[in-house]
This record gives C-alpha cells, sequence and structure tokens, in this order.
C-alpha cells in the first residue's frame, strides 16, 4: 500500500475507492475490533492497481482478516473536508 498523509492532521492514510466510486481516505493501520465502527476491507484491485475499500458486516468477517477504518472516523478535522449535505 502506497501510503500518504492527511492533509489536515498529517495521520498517515492510503487512499481507497469505494464500491460507488469514491475516494476514501482510511487509516494506514488495521484495527481489531471497534465497537460502532464501519470496517472495511482492503484489496489491490488486479486490473488497475487501485486499492478497493469494501464495508464489512461483522458476520461477514474472517477470522484473523486485517481490516481498516475510514480516516473520516477517525480525522479531529474531518468536518472540514465533507461537503455540502
Amino acid at each position: 500500500m502506497k501510503e500518504a498523509a492527511c492533509r489536515s492532521c498529517g495521520a498517515p492514510i492510503v487512499w481507497t475507492v469505494t464500491m460507488n466510486g469514491k475516494r476514501m481516505p482510511v487509516d494506514l493501520d488495521p484495527v481489531g475490533d471497534v465497537p460502532g465502527a464501519m470496517l472495511f476491507r482492503v484489496e489491490e484491485d488486479p486490473s488497475n492497481g487501485d486499492l478497493v475499500a469494501t464495508f464489512i458486516k461483522p458476520d461477514q468477517r474472517y477470522r484473523e482478516e486485517e481490516l481498516y477504518v475510514s480516516h473520516f472516523a477517525t480525522c479531529p478535522n474531518a468536518a472540514q473536508h465533507r461537503g455540502p449535505r
């Protein structure tokens, strides 16, 4: 994974693409069980090399699988990056 840094807080992230085709920053380090957090499986798309983030429901998780959390959930400055609703 190609590491980047959040432009507002400096945390290490990787850029992924969601199943809807939107870019999403994901914290670089995998997480364990995080109550209430949306967890994502991150895999490389062999056709173009993009990292694809897929939302994982708790019953879809494999044992010992590394899962990731969106940086939008952990960035202290996330609100300044959100667009109008």
